[in-house]
């Protein structure tokens, strides 16, 4: 097969590294991995064939500087892994491909539902599937009455977060006021939630194609998260779950018309299922599944290109745990 190249966004960041990984393992072509990350020490600039600093998603001269480099690197396939990179490339991303740079990503109405964690929210109640109980407070008026219906603890986060950033978990009134407060003057808008107490956070990984029909689905529990209260992966395992599995894969099919990777993490106590957030994009620790026999960055790549692909099963009871390692240069 040819030689193909392709740039990874947000190579620092744990789904970039996990996808890095992944493309390395592949035997059938040779892959050329380009990596950008807005942080010039982000790790995976130590792994790629070649590294980029970029300006933040919104920040000016984004999309001319990835453009340039898409360019200068003749890249086939962009893959990004960060969810304000997707936000702004779903609204361009016909410049790339008019030049034959492929992207397998949604478009951007359909992005909002999974990127706004209230349009998520609302999306998820209006298809019958259950999320903890949500408000969407205007003051610190109506803040004091939702708290008060909910008990402690409960949440005060952004709809629009990444990693478990500005997440809350509040105990009183006066906690939940000055995280509100906090959230309105870092410029978010705040949502308040039921906190589910008991259960086990699955991820239920899936793939679309550019006709929204599933190709892949890999379903993962997380051992360790931080913060514990819920957060990033730091260990987890691969799993079989049949009940999670359908209710990830019906998630993800009732934002309609979604295209790419989308993985639904969901918290289920044994009896009641809770749809907690989508990431609209590769998970975190993708890197498991690859070893566990399904790699979704390459499956990715190879729908970006319009390549035919063949998903078999994967082998449940991996495990993986998230190590710090230097790099020292």
């Amino acid at each position: 097969m040819p030689k193909i190249t392709v740039l990874l966004s947000g190579s620092g960041g744990p789904a970039g590294l996990g996808a890095i990984k992944s493309l390395k393992e592949i035997k059938e072509r040779k892959i050329g991995i380009i990596g950008v990350d807005a942080d010039p020490f982000a790790p995976g600039s130590f792994l790629v064939d070649k590294f980029y600093t970029v300006p933040k998603a919104f920040e000016q001269n984004f999309v001319d500087k990835l453009f340039r480099i898409c360019k200068r690197e003749k890249i086939d396939v962009i893959i990004p892994t960060v969810d304000d990179e997707i936000f702004v490339l779903s609204n361009i991303k016909q410049k790339f491909e008019s030049e034959d740079i492929r992207l397998l990503i949604p478009d951007h109405k359909t992005f909002l539902k999974a990127y706004d964690k209230g349009l998520t929210v609302k999306t998820a109640e209006e298809n019958g599937i259950d999320v903890p109980k949500t408000f969407f407070p205007n003051n610190s008026i109506e803040l004091k009455k939702i708290s008060k219906q909910l008990g402690s603890p409960f949440v005060v986060r952004p709809r629009i977060s990444h990693g478990g950033r500005g997440i809350f978990y509040v105990e009183t009134i006066a906690e939940a006021t000055a995280a509100f407060n906090w959230l309105k003057r870092e410029g978010s808008i705040p949502m308040v939630q039921q906190y589910v107490k008991r259960g086990s956070v699955y991820s239920v990984a899936t793939l679309f194609d550019r006709r929204s029909e599933l190709v892949a689905v890999g379903t993962m529990k997380k051992l360790r998260e931080k913060p514990p209260s819920g957060g990033v992966a730091w260990a987890g395992e691969t799993v079989k779950n049949p009940k999670i599995q359908k209710l990830g894969i019906k998630i993800i099919k009732s934002f309609e018309n979604w295209v790419g990777p989308a993985t639904a993490e969901i918290k289920f106590d044994g009896k009641n299922a809770y749809l907690m957030e989508v990431n609209p994009r590769l998970w975190g620790y993708n890197y498991l599944m690859t070893k566990a026999g399904i790699n979704f960055p390459y499956l990715t790549v190879k729908l970006a290109l319009n390549e035919k692909v063949k998903v078999g099963n994967y082998r449940t009871g991996l495990k993986f745990v998230r190590v710090w390692e230097d790099v020292v240069y």
